[in-house]
């Protein structure tokens, strides 16, 4: 169930990530406990899966951030304070924000 869970919540801000993790430990105890075999297995391959999409779309959000050089718009020495953030990300998107 956990399984299914965090590959659901996964787009809504990583929250089946954090899922996941849960259902890994469970899959893994009811695995060794040969508690209902098949249904652990396929808990633990879909927190498995989970993990992997979640770290994909880490590497794939950090390479955007990087590529778009939004990066540079949330260092503190360089933009202190909200509104001047707020200025880098909209000259760097090429237009307003909100």
């Amino acid at each position: 169930m956990l399984g299914i869970a965090g590959l659901v919540l996964l787009p809504v801000c990583g929250i089946g990530a954090l899922v996941a993790i849960p259902g890994l430990i469970v899959g893994i105890v009811a695995t060794v406990r040969r508690s209902n075999r098949r249904r652990a297995v396929i808990g633990l391959a879909l927190s498995i899966a989970t993990l992997i999409l979640a770290v994909i779309f880490v590497v794939l959000f950090n390479n955007w951030l990087s590529d778009t050089g939004l990066r540079e718009c949330f260092d503190p020495a360089l933009y202190p304070d909200q509104e001047a953030v707020q200025n880098c990300v909209e000259n760097k998107l090429g237009g307003r924000t909100g």
